[in-house]
C-alpha cells in the first residue's frame, strides 16, 4: 500500500486535464500557460488572421495553471491569405445593363423594326407624335408635281410594250402605279396634314405604297436575276425606305418636302430601272444562266 507521502506526492503531480485558455476575440492575443511539471513546452495555433502562442512552462511548486495574456507581437492589421483586390475581383459582380439586355430587346429598338412599327400604325390611321402639330403649310407644289414620278415604271411599261416581251401580267404593275400617283398627290398636297378630309387619304396612300413595295419584292424574287443584280435591286428597295424614313422624322416643313420630294423621285427612278431589268433579261441581253455576275 501507498504510503501518506506518496499519496501527497502523487496529488502534487496531477494537472488539470483541462486548463481556461484565455483569448479575446476581439483582439487576438498569445496565451502564456503555467502548469505544474517539469519541461517547457510551447504550442502555436491559428487563428483567421495570425497565430496564437501558448506556452507552457512546467513547474512543480502548483497544481493549477496560472494563465497570462501577452499582447500579439503581429499587428492585427495584417491582410489575410486574400488580398481585398483579389477579394473583390472573385467576388460575382452584375454585369452592365446594355450586357444583359436580351437580343429581342435590341431587335425591338432598331431602326428597321422602329420604321415597320410606326408604318403599321400610319396603315390603321394612327399618327406619329411628330405629325401633331403639322398642318396642310408643310406641302407646296414642288411636293405635288413630285408625286408624278410614281408614274414612271408605268410610262416605262408603256414605252417598251413589256406585256409582249415580259408578262402580260405586267399590265397590272402599269395600271397599279398610275393609283399610287394619284394617292400620293391627294395625300401629299392637296389633303396633307389637312384637319377635315373627306376621307383618310394619309391611311390610303400608306396601303398602296405598301403594296407598290410588294409588287417590286416579286419581280426581284420570281425572276432568275444573277444575285448581284438581286442584291442591288434590294439595295435600290431599301434606300427609298431609308428617304421615307427620314421624311416622316423631318422636324421642320422644310427638311419634310425635302425628303419627302427625293423619296419620290428615287422610287420613280428605281422602279424604271428594275422593270428595265426585267425587260433586258426576256431579251437575253442580260443572262439568266449566270449565278452570281450577269457578264460571261
Amino acid at each position: 500500500m501507498a504510503t501518506k507521502a506518496e499519496l501527497l506526492q502523487d496529488h502534487s503531480m496531477e494537472t488539470d486535464p483541462n486548463p481556461s485558455i484565455t483569448d479575446n476575440i476581439d483582439n487576438p492575443t498569445t496565451s502564456f500557460i503555467t502548469d505544474g511539471g517539469c519541461h517547457q513546452q510551447n504550442i502555436a495555433m491559428s487563428t483567421s488572421t495570425n497565430f496564437t502562442t501558448i506556452e507552457i512552462d512546467s513547474q512543480s511548486t502548483t497544481s493549477y495553471s496560472n494563465i497570462t495574456n501577452l499582447e500579439s507581437e503581429t499587428p492585427q492589421s495584417l491582410p489575410s491569405i486574400l488580398t481585398t483586390d483579389e477579394m473583390t475581383e472573385n467576388s460575382p459582380s452584375p454585369l452592365p445593363l446594355s450586357r444583359t439586355r436580351s437580343l429581342s430587346s435590341k431587335l425591338n429598338r432598331s431602326a428597321p423594326v422602329l420604321f415597320l412599327k410606326n408604318h403599321a400604325g400610319k396603315m390603321v390611321g394612327k399618327k406619329s407624335p411628330l405629325e401633331c402639330d403639322r398642318g396642310p403649310e408643310w406641302t407646296n407644289w414642288i411636293v405635288g408635281l413630285s408625286c408624278s414620278c410614281f408614274i414612271m415604271p408605268s410610262i416605262t411599261i408603256l414605252i417598251l410594250q413589256a406585256w409582249n416581251v415580259n408578262r402580260m401580267c405586267i399590265i397590272f404593275d402599269c395600271i397599279y402605279f398610275i393609283i399610287v400617283a394619284i394617292c400620293s398627290f391627294l395625300s401629299d398636297y392637296v389633303y396633307c396634314y389637312h384637319p377635315n378630309p373627306p376621307l383618310s387619304f394619309v391611311t390610303i396612300d400608306q396601303w398602296t405604297a405598301t403594296g407598290g413595295v410588294l409588287c417590286v419584292i416579286l419581280v426581284i424574287l420570281i425572276n432568275p436575276f444573277p444575285i448581284i443584280l438581286r442584291f442591288l435591286n434590294f439595295v435600290i428597295l431599301a434606300t427609298a425606305l431609308f428617304f421615307i424614313g427620314k421624311s416622316r422624322k423631318a422636324p421642320t416643313a422644310k427638311q419634310w418636302r425635302k425628303w419627302h420630294c427625293i423619296w419620290h423621285l428615287f422610287s420613280g427612278i428605281g422602279l424604271s430601272y428594275i422593270y428595265c431589268q426585267e425587260y433586258l433579261m426576256r431579251l437575253d441581253i442580260i443572262p439568266d444562266d449566270q449565278l452570281w455576275w450577269p457578264w460571261q
